[in-house]
């Protein structure tokens, strides 16, 4: 893949919330079975799609529930 073909990355922050989450909150992690390596592989793969300060950011995605 060619420099020009590499997509730019996208600043996460227009998708990051300020708020602190409440004390009830509850973290869901939800997916297929969890491996070392699997996690590693999306926080690479979310690493080459968003940045956070003009940094590529490696990442993974959780939802917290009340």
């Amino acid at each position: 893949m060619a420099v020009s073909d590499v997509p730019a990355l996208r600043p996460i922050e227009p998708h990051l919330r300020a708020e602190d989450p409440p004390d009830d909150a509850v973290l869901v992690l939800r997916g297929g079975p969890l491996t070392v390596e699997k996690l590693l592989e999306h926080a690479r793969r979310e690493q080459r799609r968003f940045s956070y300060r003009g940094v590529p950011m490696p990442s993974l995605s959780v939802d917290a529930t009340v």
